[in-house]
């Protein structure tokens, strides 16, 4: 299975196609493309058929951005190593399921550094902070 996958987002490109993906295979022969034609109005979608060039044709105009999720993979997480996403991914349940402390440092109540700047610095008390580490329950009251 390869890897990298190239994303061609073609908009009535009909002039340039051939040479953008002909350079393409030409110059980089290990990877595999897509030709995501985003709703042309011109002959795109014809001349990639004719070619024979992998192509996903969407039956409307979803700009850049809707062209690179459109061609961007699914796969299980078992064959998901060694991998890189193409945008970020987020869980769909939070786990732990409690208010975690995201990272190692001091937990405290929000209002007690009100004020608190570079020239103005608040100075805390032993027992104003809890002494966290990432994972830790978010203890009462921060």
């Amino acid at each position: 299975m390869q890897e990298i996958l190239l994303i061609i987002p073609s908009y009535n490109e009909e002039k340039n196609i051939e040479k953008v993906v002909g350079e393409l295979t030409e110059s980089f022969p290990q990877f595999d493309y897509i030709v995501v034609n985003d709703g042309s109005t011109d002959r795109t979608a014809q001349i990639c058929r004719e070619k024979g060039y992998h192509l996903l044709d969407l039956p409307v105009n979803l700009g850049l951005a809707g062209c690179f999720q459109a061609g961007a993979e699914r796969i299980p997480v078992a064959e998901s190593f060694g991998r890189v996403t193409a945008r970020a991914v987020y869980a769909a349940i939070c786990a732990p399921h409690y208010p975690a402390c995201a990272m190692d440092g001091i937990a405290l109540a929000a209002g007690l550094t009100f004020g608190a700047g570079e020239t103005t610095p608040v100075v805390l008390a032993q027992d104003q902070f809890v002494t966290v580490d990432t994972g830790d329950h978010l203890p009462e009251g921060c």
